[in-house]
């Protein structure tokens, strides 16, 4: 992680007296008017009041979205070009993915898997040498209207094989008729297990947007069978050098209509994010001790759901599970595309909480769309409250988290203008100081007094010891 900006060693000790008076000035009037740009970065802006640095990684990027880090530091990001290079979601879903290689900040990408059919929408790491990469859609052509080839999505399970990754297994599902594909999962070490055994957590969309009767997808690949629809499963997946295989597959939630996001903390509780329709609301959900729950949970969908405006739950009943949190409200963040544990080198009140990202209006991006805030969930108090605000003018839809021991990494699907523009994506790396509470424009204005003031009395003093001797009262003034 970069450190923070050092905004008393940016004055060059060899300016003339004239220049330093120039930059005392500056540096007044700059402090004034830009200092939550210089701690943020130019693009990326913190909430009030957070004082931390943002890097830039790298843009033009074509929708990534999913990021881990591989054990020599490099970051690899997901990434989909989309077909024919047009805009829009349905050239996004029929376009290919690829996993590039970033070695640092402003480094060339390099590809180290693909291309996979589809859209690339998440990657987890398995241990050292394995991956799980989630794509959606299969890459067909269909015609104008048919959005067929939106309805399925796998989970490929790749092996490192020197610099580049290799699969070795896959895990198909068929969704259609459905419109939520998006293979949302997780992975953690399995208990008891080597170091090439782990559980992947998954979820299987509900058929359409409005409630209708959840029904069966079938399932090919390391898993075959039937699947019932809105719901979560874990699995045990083994990698055996070029192949993989599953274990028996265990559901542990139904009445789940869409999720995007999952993540799983140091005690076994699985949190996930799941996305309401036209009428009910997006929301953050809880399954405790998920590696021990053995018979599903009812999360309510279709009879039951939060109202997207008062967040009030209509037609609970005897086992329905609760949300934690329910996004309503005149203008809600909505779409929740990501989430994240946070860092645990982040400094309260960032501490030991969960990132959650919004992909916010479907068709808006920029300062038109209100709903792409990303949240951090405080986990002791309940609430929620703005990293990232919403409606940035150079920001479009931050759906990509990835967390490491002391940064946040945040991939922006696409800067617009408009939704689904290729070419127009970002990396950002977030950094938090030790002392996040400190209103972040305050301190910068305080280090840029003092750094005004030492610059005029360095002045001053040059100016006392180069002034002309002619008299009594100027030899005493010396």
């Amino acid at each position: 992680m970069e450190p923070l900006p050092d905004v008393l060693g940016g004055v060059p000790l060899w300016l003339d007296t004239a220049r330093r008076g120039s930059v005392a000035l500056f540096m007044v009037i700059a402090c004034g008017l830009g200092a939550p740009s210089l701690f943020a970065g130019p693009i990326l802006n913190l909430a009030p009041g957070t004082s931390g640095a943002v890097t830039t990684w790298a843009t033009g990027l074509n929708y990534p979205v999913g990021m881990v880090l591989a054990p020599d530091g490099s970051l690899l990001v997901g990434t989909t070009a989309p077909l024919g290079g047009q805009s829009g979601d349905v050239p996004y879903y029929q376009g290919a993915g690829t996993i590039l290689s970033f070695a640092g900040p402003n480094s060339p990408g390099t590809v180290v898997a693909g291309p996979f059919p589809g859209a690339i929408t998440s990657i987890v790491r398995a241990g050292s040498n394995y991956l799980v990469v989630g794509t959606a859609g299969n890459g067909e052509v269909t015609p104008p209207g048919d959005r067929s080839s939106f309805t399925t999505m796998d989970m490929h399970v790749m092996v490192k094989n020197g610099a580049t990754y290799t699969e070795i297994g896959d895990i198909h599902v068929d969704q259609n008729p459905s419109n939520s594909v998006n293979p949302a999962f997780t992975v953690v070490p399995h208990p008891g297990g080597g170091p090439n055994q782990f559980d992947l957590y998954f979820q299987v969309g509900s058929a359409e947007y409005l409630p209708e009767p959840l029904a069966n997808a079938p399932v090919t690949g390391l898993i075959n069978g039937q699947l019932q629809q809105g719901a979560i499963y874990r699995v045990t997946l083994t990698g055996n050098g070029n192949s993989a295989s599953a274990g028996p597959v265990t559901q542990i939630a139904t009445g789940v209509r869409n999720s995007f996001g999952m993540a799983i903390d140091a005690n076994g509780n699985l949190y996930f994010g799941d996305n309401g329709n036209e009428t009910s609301a997006d929301t953050l959900n809880i399954i405790p001790g998920a590696a021990t729950v053995n018979s599903p949970l009812d999360f309510g969908f279709p009879s039951s759901y939060y109202d997207g405006v008062t967040g009030i739950l209509n037609n609970s009943y005897p086992g329905r599970q609760a949300a934690l949190l329910a996004f309503a409200g005149a203008t809600p963040q909505s779409g929740i595309s990501n989430l994240a544990l946070a860092p645990s080198a982040f400094p309260n009140p960032y501490h030991g909480g969960i990132f959650i990202a919004f992909h916010g209006n479907y068709f808006n991006a920029n300062a038109a769309n209100l709903e792409n805030a990303l949240l951090y969930y405080d986990p002791v108090t309940n609430s929620t409250s703005a990293f990232i605000p919403a409606a940035q003018a150079s920001v479009g839809n931050l759906d990509g988290l990835l967390a490491t021991s002391d940064s946040l990494f945040v991939a922006d699907f696409g800067t617009g203008p408009g939704n689904f523009v290729p070419g127009t994506g970002a990396i950002y790396q977030i950094g938090l100081s030790p002392d996040s509470s400190t209103p972040e424009p305050a301190a910068f204005v305080l280090a840029c007094i003092g750094l005004a003031a030492l610059t005029v009395r360095a002045w001053f003093r040059r100016r006392r010891r180069h002034a002309p001797r002619e008299g009594p009262a100027c030899n005493l003034l010396m």
